[in-house]
């Protein structure tokens, strides 16, 4: 029994590992898993592994983000929503079906964000990070 134990042990104190995805049944797996622990996934490219076990994923430059800036006296609500709609036609001429939109809690779009049919992902916030530094 104990052997057991160590082999177990052995496997929970591997360092995790990136690998690509690279079958459906892979993409199908994660979602599972995520959804077991409460988690969406987006735009995966890469599992997170140890031991052959899926423990999280990395989505590595496929998240389509819309990120912009309004004028908070110059730009009217009618504005933006002009805006959004043809942020959202280059979305589609992209080929992109969706798209994540950070929003600030103080900004005054955020209340109104589900309203326009955003789905709050929850509370993160975004950090930047530059690799050339």
């Amino acid at each position: 029994m104990s052997e057991n134990i160590e082999k177990v042990e052995k496997l929970e104190n591997q360092n995790p590992i990136l690998v690509p995805i690279k079958a459906e049944d892979e993409l199908k797996y994660l979602k599972q898993v995520a959804a077991d622990d409460n988690h969406t996934v987006l735009y995966p490219t890469h599992l997170v592994k140890r031991a052959g076990a899926i423990i999280g994923y990395a989505s590595v430059c496929k998240t389509p983000v819309v990120q912009w800036w309004a004028h908070s006296e110059k730009m009217k609500a009618r504005d933006s929503l002009t805006i959004q709609t043809q942020l959202e036609a280059v979305l589609r001429n992209a080929g992109l079906s969706n798209y994540v939109m950070p929003c600030a809690e103080n900004s005054p779009y955020f209340d109104k964000m589900e309203k326009l049919g955003y789905i709050k992902l929850g509370n993160q916030t975004l950090f930047f990070k530059d690799l050339n530094k």
